[in-house]
């Protein structure tokens, strides 16, 4: 080949790179036209936040030292270990708060907020004087907890949380690799579940999608130095057109009462590597005393099995019913726990702790609902005097060496409302009868971690995430912002 030629080629093959870099910055990382407002600032706003930690008792009666029995959970006992308040303070105090979705990992607590309060209206909104003009998304915090021993169990593991040694919030990408700042409507963050150490799956209420995380730095590393990439849609088209979702996608999407307020509150991931969702409440004209659910394979959305949950009835209120508020599933098992929350001016919170057993039985249990039957393992009433605020994640950490023993963490979403709400972290001891060697014979061996390996998805979003980086911003049409308050609830408790 001539010199000549040989130049003319080389020269052909930057501008079509450079071609390529300035295309997947224009779109989506399959082609799809950028949609969403982008947001100039990169990275990605990790800001570090000083989060003071108070010791909660047990009950504010001081005679009250245990938790209530439950009728009916005699193989499951469940004892208090602890309960913080987190505060924020410092330049960023306002950033925390809203925490509705979390994953705890050795010390680390992985959290999202389903919104964000801002001090000034955002700048799309032209109508300043209402509330909802405030609020914009959600976002991570990668919280570094301090744990000390827990004196009541035997052999005083250290796994009681204390207090906090770090954390930071960063707001995250949504499916075009924008940053999602201002727009509470696509970052409206309620549940996580997480497969090993690098996959995030976020639900996302309002817009009723699973969003599909990878972090490109590794969650073992510096609080400050994570970073999650751009997500794929768990079911999505490869279009990104939400009209056009399948499997769990197409499912959420009829999850829409309440202006779209009832979307995947309660996500789990399953030992065989398929992904459990919940929706808050049924889907709109479906009975009030039930809501869905469905067993989904993690990548494509495929559904595998189908689900219906009776929700607890609210005493003393006809026609009233608990919420799912978290799911989270006993480590090598496939046992659940279910959060239900409720809250009232005349009842004040209340929660139920449920353990059910999540298969998939039946000829097509992929068409044919399951009907689950949890049982009730604890309940708490604020107006009874225990911590009890809008609790919406619950967690559970195995104990090594101790068959059938697990810590329970449960972390509420005070909404920004401090007057009137807080962020708890409760932490429990739960105890099944039988122990890990009953759950093996009954579930098999827990499932190997799955170990994910870089590949050619990750240089596109990184390619993607450069290009966002490079090209300016472009902006979106106003979309009207919805209302954040219960009809009944003025600023008071939020769900």
């Amino acid at each position: 080949m001539a010199p000549d030629f040989r130049l003319l080629v080389a020269s052909l093959l930057t501008l079509i790179v450079v071609f390529v870099a300035l295309a997947s910055s224009l779109t989506g990382c399959d082609g799809a036209p950028r949609t969403e407002a982008s947001d100039a600032q990169s990275p990605q706003e990790n800001q570090e936040l000083q989060i003071l930690a108070k010791h909660v008792p047990i009950n504010i009666k001081k005679t009250v030292t245990e938790l209530p029995v439950q009728p009916g959970s005699s193989l499951v006992t469940l004892r208090w270990l602890g309960c913080l308040h987190l505060t924020a303070t410092g330049t960023n105090n306002r950033t925390f708060g809203g925490l509705s979705g979390a994953s705890l990992h050795g010390s680390r607590l992985i959290a999202v907020s389903d919104a964000t309060k801002f001090n000034e209206p955002q700048p799309d909104v032209s109508d300043v004087t209402r509330e909802d003009a405030y609020w914009g998304a959600g976002r991570l915090f990668i919280i570094d907890l301090h744990l000390e021993r827990a004196r009541r169990l035997k052999g005083a593991p250290k796994v009681l949380p204390a207090g906090v040694v770090h954390a930071t919030a960063q707001l995250l990408r949504d499916r075009f690799g924008d940053i999602i700042k201002y727009d509470y409507y696509y970052g409206d963050h309620e549940a996580i579940a997480m497969d090993g150490p690098n996959k995030l799956i976020i639900g996302i209420e309002h817009t009723q999608v699973l969003r599909n995380y990878r972090f490109i730095r590794p969650l073992t590393g510096t609080v400050t130095g994570l970073l999650p990439g751009i997500p794929s849609i768990i079911g999505g088209h490869s279009t990104k057109s939400l009209t056009r979702s399948r499997g769990v996608g197409a499912e959420l999407s009829k999850c829409n009462a309440d202006q779209g307020n009832n979307g995947a509150e309660g996500i789990a991931m399953m030992p065989n590597g398929n992904l459990l969702v919940f929706c808050e409440r049924n889907h709109a004209g479906g009975l009030a005393s039930e809501t869905v659910g469905w067993l989904a394979d993690q990548d494509n959305g495929a559904i595998k099995a189908t689900y219906r949950l009776p929700l607890p009835a609210v005493e003393g209120a006809a026609g009233k019913y608990y919420r799912v508020s978290g799911a989270g599933t006993l480590p090598g098992t496939s046992d659940v726990l279910l959060l239900f929350h409720h809250w009232s001016p005349q009842t004040h919170n209340q929660i139920k702790l449920a353990k059910v057993e999540v298969s998939e039985r039946g000829p097509n249990p992929a068409l044919t609902p399951t009907i689950l039957r949890p049982t009730v393992l604890l309940e708490l009433q604020e107006s009874d005097g225990y911590p009890v605020d809008n609790y919406e994640a619950v967690m559970i950490q195995a104990m090594p060496h101790l068959r059938g023993s697990y810590i329970v963490h449960l972390l509420s979403d005070d909404n920004f409302n401090r007057k009137y709400q807080r962020t708890l972290l409760l932490s429990l001891h739960m105890q099944v009868e039988g122990g890990a060697e009953g759950l093996e014979r009954r579930y098999g061996r827990t499932t190997p971690a799955v170990v994910l390996t870089a590949g050619a998805a990750s240089a596109v979003a990184g390619a993607c995430v450069i290009g966002v980086a490079a090209v300016a911003a472009f902006a979106t049409p106003f979309r009207e912002p919805k209302r954040f308050l219960e009809p009944d609830q003025t600023m008071e408790p939020m769900e």
